[in-house]
């Protein structure tokens, strides 16, 4: 009974360091735990656990800040009940389920988040962006191990990453890609909120500068055309942040991404015999073209779905709509794992697209009602007094959803960085003010 009643209040003396604790979970890749049985849990089941013990503990917690009538609130829990009609449609409802458990999660995560963002009022934007940025190094120091290492590394973290997130990264490197859905490049403006905004030393800004390089050289090198528009937009804001307080320093460092890339491309093409670059100019007409002219078609299917259904044909379904003649086409790096992969490839690459299809003309407009609803909002954040950390998670959330209208999304983490973005440009209170 005492190490019960110790456990509750560990947990309610500590729900913001858990809290951020669960948030890093989440924004880096499921490794393993330590004996872990059968290599079954990972760190996104701790993430689970976490979060369902945060939010009993909330809960149970006497005046709990989880419910108040906020915009960002109304507008997640329309979605929501959107998003769970849609079971009304599923043919496959052992895919709803799957994708419906982590909406769900997604979903207690953004109430643990509102609660702790009014519980740990002072030092709440500041702790999240520590987050971004640490998980952030975690992830590029496992895109240089691979990048560098290629199958030899993909060996040896295969012992300690789960498996179906290796076997992507191996698919795509077979085809010269670096392939890491975490959205790292999406941090840029959070960089300069936090290394050049809070006036920290000469060395600390140093330290944020190089990590904005890495950023920029591994989306580079990813050949993948989605990152580099997404790190292309949030170069952009970041400069533009930059410019506002120091002109020159942010002109000295786009002078030095010119040089920079210029040398990967040149480097990259001495032996690939191509880069990013040449993706962009469409040079391939199978890698470069006919993978445009596919998104397209199940963007066009997604529509023709959604035009013909009012709550849609349920959440992860879409697969079960898509036209024989493209579930039997032969994908060669993908024959040996054709189940595993087809149904993520065979999938509309725009989350405005997937939403209309799985939620039918409810979730469309609900779903395009959010996106005017946060351009109009942002815009008058940004014309107005707002805090360092609002302005930079406007770049930073726009940058995220950029790339979720190019890709089809994981809704663990993409949510997660979704609603927390949300959350701290709802909050007027400054960590730095």
């Amino acid at each position: 009974m005492n190490l019960l009643r110790n456990t509750i209040n560990y947990f309610y003396q500590n729900i913001p360091r858990l809290f951020y604790i669960t948030f890093f979970l989440i924004r880096i890749p499921p490794v393993y735990l330590p004996f872990s049985i059968l290599k079954l849990l990972t760190i996104h089941i701790l993430y689970r656990i976490l979060l369902a013990l945060l939010f009993l503990v909330i809960i149970l917690k006497k005046n709990n800040p989880l419910i108040k009538p906020t915009p960002i609130v109304l507008l997640f829990f329309i979605f929501f009940i959107v998003q769970s009609l849609s079971v009304i449609s599923a043919t496959n409802l052992v895919v709803f389920i799957s994708q419906y458990e982590k909406l769900v999660v997604s979903g207690i995560f953004f109430l643990v988040a509102i609660a702790v963002s009014k519980i740990d009022k002072v030092n709440f934007n500041k702790n999240i962006l520590k987050v971004f940025i640490i998980s952030t190094c975690f992830n590029l120091l496992l895109e240089l191990i691979i990048y560098f290492g290629q199958s030899s590394s993909l060996n040896v973290l295969s012992k300690f990453i789960h498996s179906g997130v290796i076997g992507i990264v191996e698919m795509n490197l077979k085809r010269n890609r670096l392939y890491f859905d975490y959205y790292d490049e999406i941090i840029l403006p959070i960089l300069v909120a936090y290394f050049v905004y809070k006036n920290r030393k000469d060395r600390w800004s140093l330290a944020g500068l190089i990590l904005g390089q890495i950023i920029v050289v591994i989306a580079f090198i990813s050949n993948i055309r989605s990152r580099l528009v997404m790190l292309f937009f949030s170069y952009i804001y970041a400069m533009l942040l930059i410019a506002k307080k120091h002109l020159r320093l942010a002109l000295v460092i786009i002078g030095l991404n010119i040089i920079l890339v210029g040398a990967l491309h040149f480097y990259i093409s001495s032996y690939q015999g191509y880069s990013i670059f040449n993706r962009i100019l469409l040079e391939d007409e199978r890698e470069d073209v006919l993978t445009i002219d596919f998104r397209k078609k199940m963007i066009e299917r997604a529509y023709d779905i959604g035009n013909n259904s009012i709550l849609g044909v349920g959440l992860g379904n879409f697969y079960e709509y898509v036209p024989t003649n493209l579930k039997n086409q032969t994908f060669s790096l993908t024959a040996n794992r054709r189940q595993e992969y087809f149904p993520s490839l065979l999938y509309p690459h725009n989350w405005l697209a997937q939403n209309y299809a799985e939620m039918g003309l409810v979730g469309g407009i609900v779903s395009l009602i959010m996106v005017m609803f946060f351009i109009v909002t942002d815009l008058k954040l940004l014309r107005k007094s707002s805090t360092i950390e609002q302005r930079a998670c406007i770049g930073t959330f726009w940058s995220l959803m950029i790339y979720a209208f190019l890709n089809p999304i994981a809704p663990l983490t993409f949510y997660a960085n979704f609603w927390i973005l949300r959350i701290i440009i709802a909050n007027t209170k400054s960590s730095y003010s």
